[in-house]
């Protein structure tokens, strides 16, 4: 690294003269945006980092490489980990400072990381990488153990959770840790650095719980980043900034050593994975988390090729309707695939959605009872999807285009593999009925996403239909 700043950089972390509290507050202030900007944001945020001056244009290049990308470049010598680490790094101080993502730095940690893996690609030239993620910059989020611990009730760890293992023994480097809301449940991320913006319109919330990772990778301060999902928590932040990020099959991808907000509690089960600005980045991290677990989940591509994908449209649950920014994305993509031959399109039936939110509401004592309810609700939910003759389900994932500060939320039930389809963006729209003018105004620039949901287990089927939808909506 040739850059006076950034050899400076490294010759501080290597005095050991911070402690963690220190690197944090060292960390933002090395490349501290000027105030004159700080105080004067625009809404949409996203172009900063490519003005403000703090980056070199190397770093620039680096950091706006995709994942698949940049490990490709390492791999050939073109990058070495430690220099890819310290754009990103660089690159996220800038967004922090932004959107209030972050929580937590891993300075020392990352550059020895860096080093190890430089010193095996250098050494082991002939037999290749350290693992399939070698070098890749990746941020967490909070309540993962790692080095440190959960911020919002002060416990500390020594210990990795088991996807932070998984992804180290694959090569990873850590180097940011992520905001999400106290307890888990919400979509506002919100710590003492204030509620985590999102990039595209700070009016908006960038979703949850994962809300730290989809400001910090919508805007590439890390490469791709790790969220788990219950009723949303990986869906929603990808949806409100307009990344791709899957919900797996519960059970298929690891979530021991995760901090819970009630450990035992099984009446709705979380997934972890990965948010990402592409599919193929996407696809490149379940691949190589699946394949180290030996999971038997169909999480290979299928070839649609030989007939065509058959698409159900769900406009509305029956529960909440979408607002005018979510109807408009669904009908647009509703006539692109009717006019693809690719695509056999027909209308979902909803099916005792609202039931299925009742069920999650109740006190311990009338736990067994409503698990019960559970389970035959998501039998009978099985037989229904089989009538309605669906390869996969779009459908809106929210109401909107992402929640207002302050707005509340609600979340969902069934434990099946989802993902998010990208690309549509809110511009403007008259209010009618019942909507806010000015809440219409403050949502300018929103991005607005739809998910699409297939059958338990079905991960692969999932991921190669959004390539197929996103393909067609593009076009």
């Amino acid at each position: 690294m040739s850059n006076p700043t950034d050899q400076f950089y490294l010759r501080m972390l290597a005095t050991g003269s911070h402690d963690r509290g220190e690197a944090y507050y060292f960390f933002v202030y090395f490349w501290l945006l000027p105030e004159s900007l700080l105080e004067n944001t625009p809404l949409n945020v996203t172009s900063i980092p490519e003005t403000c001056g703090l980056l070199t244009p190397e770093g620039l290049a680096v950091t706006e490489l995709g994942a698949t990308d940049v490990l490709g470049r390492i791999a050939s010598g073109q990058l070495t980990a430690v220099e890819t680490a310290i754009a990103f790094e660089k690159r996220a101080a800038i967004v922090h400072q932004l959107t209030a993502c972050l929580t937590d730095v891993f300075l020392d940690e990352r550059i020895e990381q860096g080093k190890a893996l430089n010193k095996y690609i250098s050494s082991e030239r002939g037999r290749g990488v350290a693992g399939p993620l070698h070098g890749l910059p990746i941020s967490i989020k909070m309540h993962r153990w790692g080095s440190g611990g959960f911020l919002s009730n002060v416990e500390l760890s020594a210990d990795y959770c088991d996807m932070t293992k998984i992804l180290r023994k694959l090569g990873a480097v850590f180097h940011v840790k992520t905001d999400q809301p106290q307890t888990i449940m919400d979509l506002e991320p919100r710590s003492f650095c204030g509620h985590t913006l999102n990039p595209y319109n700070t009016n908006l919330s960038s979703g949850g719980s994962s809300g730290g990772e989809s400001a910090s990778v919508a805007m590439e301060g890390s490469c791709m980043g790790i969220g788990n999902d219950e009723g949303g928590s990986i869906r929603c932040p990808c949806a409100f900034t307009g990344l791709h990020g899957i919900r797996p099959s519960c059970k298929t991808t690891p979530m021991g050593g995760v901090i819970w907000y009630q450990p035992g509690h099984d009446g709705r089960l979380a997934s972890s994975g990965s948010m990402c600005n592409s599919s193929r980045d996407m696809r490149l991290l379940v691949g190589a988390v699946l394949d180290v677990k030996k999971i038997a989940v169909r999480s290979e591509l299928p070839d649609l090729s030989q007939g065509k994908l058959r698409v159900g449209i769900m406009t509305h649950d029956n529960v909440v309707l979408p607002r005018p920014p979510m109807l408009r994305a669904t009908k647009l993509v509703k006539a692109k695939l009717e006019a693809s031959p690719e695509v056999e399109v027909s209308d979902y039936v909803p099916f005792k959605h609202e039931e299925g939110c009742s069920i999650m509401n109740h006190d311990v004592v009338q736990a067994w009872e409503v698990r019960a309810k559970r389970d035959d609700c998501r039998h009978a939910y099985s037989d229904h999807w089989e009538k309605q003759g669906c390869d996969v389900v779009l459908c809106p994932l929210f109401s909107g285009n992402g929640e207002l500060l302050g707005e509340p939320s609600s979340t969902g039930l069934i434990s099946d593999p989802a993902l998010d389809v990208a690309d549509t963006y809110f511009t403007h729209f008259e209010a009618n009925n019942d909507d806010d003018p000015s809440r219409c105004g403050r949502s300018t620039g929103g991005v607005v996403n739809l998910q699409v949901v297939s059958s338990r287990f079905d991960d692969g089927l999932v991921m190669a239909a959004q390539d197929v939808i996103g393909r067609i909506v593009k076009s």
